[in-house]
């Protein structure tokens, strides 16, 4: 049996893997490199040992071929890891170029609706799943109302316009209407909830949560300390709106709470790993072990779970925002593992965490990132 993980110099690839070796064998997991390089390729070596692939996702046609040529990868399980990967991983089957693999994966075309923002939002909206109303902000007989602009693509804050006051419509001037998704801008942004899904073929296997503590931006923006979180009614919100997208695999929704109606809002679905995979493991929900045993037809085990969970990302994000705040984040140094899961340190052993973590510090644009983010937020 062999499971292809590809992004591995990616966060999430990094604790994705540390996860897989708590129940699968080093040469089980067969590693692939995307932007291979001199430097990276290096530090694939020095951080995870044994044969590194190159991975050219130039083309559905280069990933596949890259995929193929790694050996015999018969009945080969895919991890979906990067939307990106996943794309062209569609593709190549779709193009009968990838054959003989196991994965669990939605269509190609709810893929791509649910990585939309745009189309994600009237899908929503057609089929009575609380969402925020889709309006056009460019139509001048239409009575203003406060509006966000989203990037019809990606995740983040990143691209994203807030207009609260008409005098502020300028804001928009510059974007291309058919980039981005524009809707009713609901009271208190930060109340976002984080579902994460497991499904088989149309049908919800688990499910679990997350409650933002900390982001930074603390106004909003990657999450960097959270806890475990059942609530029911946003994990029921998530898992209506994959029903009816005849879910396969794995995704993370995200809602956002509108006291005015009093529900929990689809904002956004991430139709991939999410990073905070770790607390799934740590909680003992295991969502990644049955994800393989699933494509592998196996039967699923019983897991004992947590009630009580954290998950913290401490570099480079959480230590910028303690940076920042001038070294008054109550707590910042108080660690509990017995309570608390921690990104790129947790399963990973001492020495693999920090040669991941001094990669990330010697490359050049990952070091400009951090001090832009010191400085500059």
């Amino acid at each position: 049996m062999k499971i292809i993980l590809t992004d591995i110099l990616h966060r999430k690839g990094f604790d994705v893997y540390n996860i897989l070796r708590r129940n699968y064998k080093r040469d089980e997991i067969v590693l692939f490199l995307d932007k291979p390089g001199a430097w990276r390729r290096f530090m694939a070596k020095v951080v995870y040992g044994g044969k590194i692939h190159d991975l050219n996702k130039a083309s559905a046609n280069d990933f596949s071929q890259a995929i193929n040529t790694a050996g015999d990868l018969s009945d080969a399980v895919f991890i979906p890891v990067e939307e990106d990967s996943i794309s062209l991983f569609l593709e190549g089957v779709d193009a009968n170029l990838i054959r003989n693999k196991k994965y669990l994966l939605p269509s190609q075309n709810n893929f791509l609706l649910a990585a939309d923002k745009l189309l994600l939002t009237r899908f929503c909206n057609q089929n009575d799943i609380p969402a925020p109303e889709e309006i056009d902000p460019f139509d001048s007989e239409s009575e203003f109302r406060p509006f966000i602009a989203k990037p019809r693509r990606g995740s983040g804050s990143s691209g994203i316009v807030i207009v609260e006051f008409e005098k502020d419509l300028e804001k928009i001037s510059g974007l291309r209407k058919d980039d981005f998704v524009f809707q009713s801008l609901l009271p208190d942004g930060k109340n976002v909830k984080g579902t994460f899904h497991l499904f088989h073929q149309g049908k919800q296997i688990s499910a679990y949560g997350h409650q933002r503590i900390r982001t930074f931006p603390p106004e909003g923006g990657v999450t960097v300390y959270s806890r475990l979180d059942t609530t029911a009614e946003a994990i029921e919100t998530g898992k209506l709106l994959l029903e009816k997208l005849n879910w396969n695999g794995l995704a993370m929704v995200e809602t956002l709470y509108d006291p005015t109606e009093k529900k929990h809002k689809v904002i956004e679905v991430n139709p991939r790993l999410w990073g905070s995979i770790l607390l799934s493991e740590f909680t003992g929900i295991h969502m990644l072990n049955d994800y393989v045993r699933l494509a592998l037809s196996m039967d699923i085990k019983q897991h004992e779970l947590k009630t009580k969970a954290y998950i913290r990302w401490i570099f480079p994000f959480d230590l910028i925002a303690y940076i920042r705040s001038g070294f008054r984040i109550k707590g910042f140094w108080n660690f509990n593992f017995s309570t608390t899961c921690y990104i790129n340190m947790t399963y990973a052993g001492f020495w693999r965490s920090f040669f991941f973590i001094l990669m990330g510090i010697l490359d050049p644009a990952s070091m400009r990132k951090f001090i832009r983010k010191i400085f500059n937020g």
